[in-house]
């Protein structure tokens, strides 16, 4: 924060933006992305593909969403 103008940035959508003359601001997250498993498999099994909170922290309903997509492009 640079005096009373706030840098946001979307995790998701990567969308930047300023906003000014807020006299505070609330930071609400939802955890770290967790790929240990990915990179340690990584090399050694012949397919292997990185969804949910693999890729980013978001909701299950996404991660469902992502999963079948995935699957049925397959």
């Amino acid at each position: 924060m640079d005096s009373r103008r706030a840098f946001l940035a979307d995790v998701y959508s990567g969308e930047e933006r300023i906003v000014e003359h807020d006299n505070s601001v609330v930071l609400a997250t939802s955890g770290q992305s967790n790929d240990g498993l990915y990179h340690a498999l990584k090399g050694r099994v012949k397919e292997l593909y990185r969804v949910g909170d693999c890729v980013s922290p978001r909701m299950v309903q996404q991660a469902i969403y992502e999963s079948e997509m995935l699957a049925r492009s397959i």
